[in-house]
């Protein structure tokens, strides 16, 4: 199954960064922790949005789960993904690469993929199914579908599937705002990684700064279902990735390099990005009650 919400790479942000550099403007800590805190979706939200959606698939005929992607990574308010807060948020997360999102099987018919996702399977298949469409604060307008069991999910655990297009896209705004100065993350990168690698290397990994996920990739076998908890050996590599960021202060750093950036965003969209925040509370509220009764 496809990913819902798509990633910019800091490859993509260092091509497009410019040289201006923007007056520094004072921002809240709550809006920056609102900022911060909806650069992903919470895990427990992609599980009971997959758990309603596979509830509701099956009466449709359609007996093989649903195990479409919400999070599943940590991605930095500066595009460089794997950057984690803290230990504790690293063991939470993991790694995408170990994550089995696509195993494959039976396709669904044209029919079932309407009734269920809400669009036709085939690739010339009309597209004529209801859809809901925002525009986004970046003045980019974006649709989903608004009828099938995904829908219905989303509604049930978001409020609407408007405000689920709001969560799910508000990181690429985010991203966006910060390819005006790349460069400032580059640096902090730059200066803090001989640290992190030996911190790493006296972990017993031999890991790059920002490359542990393709370490993962390379090094470690064994794959986990989507919402599983990281464990064995991609647990012992969080646990130290985590542990190293936290002593060098990665994250912070970043974040304090970003909102020297995106200070004047984040001060003309504080109402919206506090709202957008409750909102994604009030989506992991319902979520935890929906796996609570299963």
């Amino acid at each position: 199954m496809r990913s819902e919400i798509p990633l910019v790479g800091l490859g993509v942000a260092v091509i497009l960064a410019g040289c201006a550099q923007p007056a520094r403007v004072e921002t809240s800590q709550a809006s920056r922790d609102a900022v911060v805190s909806l650069m992903n979706i919470d895990p427990e939200v992609g599980s009971a949005i997959n758990v309603l959606t596979g509830e509701c698939a099956s009466k449709h005929g359609w007996t093989e789960g649903i195990n479409l992607q919400y999070g599943g990574y940590s991605l930095s308010v500066t595009g460089v993904s794997g950057v984690w807060q803290s230990q504790k948020e690293a063991e939470r997360w993991g790694y995408s690469s170990l994550v089995d999102d696509d195993p494959g099987g039976p396709q669904m018919s044209d029919a079932q993929s309407r009734a269920i996702m809400g669009f036709p399977s085939g690739p010339d298949s009309p597209d004529d199914m209801p859809k809901a469409t925002i525009t986004l604060g970046s003045g980019s307008i974006v649709s989903a579908a608004s009828t099938g069991c995904h829908a219905e999910a989303k509604k049930r655990i978001f409020g609407s599937v408007e405000d689920a297009l709001r969560q799910t896209n508000f990181v690429n705004e985010v991203l966006s705002v910060g390819l005006k100065d790349v460069s400032r993350f580059e640096k902090v990168a730059r200066k803090e990684a001989p640290e992190y690698e030996r911190c790493m290397s006296a972990a017993g990994f031999d890991v790059k700064l920002g490359q542990a996920d393709d370490w993962a990739a390379k090094n470690i076998s064994s794959k986990r279902k989507l919402g599983e908890r990281p464990a064995g050996q991609e647990l012992e590599l969080a646990r130290a990735d985590g542990a190293c960021q936290e002593k060098v202060g990665l994250a912070q750093k970043l974040e304090d390099a970003y909102f020297q950036v995106a200070g004047a965003w984040v001060r003309d969209n504080e109402q919206r990005i506090l709202g957008l925040r409750e909102k994604k509370k009030e989506a992991l509220e319902r979520a935890r009650a929906v796996l609570a009764e299963r």
